[in-house]
């Protein structure tokens, strides 16, 4: 068997860190948008069962970002505006939600409701944009399978959808993503 030796380019690129260097690395503390769930600039994936209140929590966390409040009376949450790219409840359910948990029609939520939102690159690049010009500070996204046109069982679709998901992240925004769990199989947990 022949010998695979790794081109220069490779060597060039490749510069791996003793575990010493990581462990003496000093990194600011974690900041985050809703205390100990939401990372500032980070994906946060809420999943559950279908019926399983998901959309609920998330709203609820929409208002409690937006209005400066705790979360469930009890989580801090830092102030920002928000932006929620709904392609599952459309805006009747949303209004009604938002009526039953008394959220303040001055709040900065901005809702952009079943328009057939698809995370291409171009519609990332136009969503950061748009955030960053609004000052959105958390993205919700919902649902998962909505938002895009690959198959959720393979990793290179689903890579290339969490990259452009990336792209709100790294311009500092939190974004939050709803996904329904699988339904569960007869024989199987």
């Amino acid at each position: 068997m022949a010998e695979i030796k790794p081109t220069q380019e490779a060597n060039k690129k490749f510069k791996p860190k003793e575990l010493s260097e990581l462990l003496n690395t000093k990194f600011p503390p974690q900041r985050w948008l809703i205390e100990g769930l939401v990372p500032l600039g980070g994906i946060t994936l809420l999943s559950g069962a279908p019926e399983s209140y998901k959309t609920w929590v998330m709203l609820d966390a929409v208002i409690a970002a937006a209005e400066g409040r705790h979360l469930f009376g009890k989580i801090p949450v830092a102030k920002t505006k928000v932006l929620i790219i709904d392609e599952e409840s459309g805006g009747r359910i949303l209004q009604e939600r938002f009526i039953s948990l008394r959220a303040s029609s001055n709040s900065p939520i901005y809702l952009e409701s079943m328009r057939g939102a698809i995370f291409t690159d171009e519609y990332a690049s136009g969503l950061v944009k748009w955030c960053v010009k609004s000052e959105v500070g958390l993205v919700v996204i919902d649902s998962l399978s909505r938002i895009h046109r690959g198959d959720e069982n393979t990793a290179k679709d689903i890579s290339a959808l969490f990259a452009n998901i990336r792209k709100l992240t790294n311009s500092g925004i939190s974004v939050i993503v709803l996904h329904h769990n699988r339904k569960s199989t007869p024989g199987f947990s």
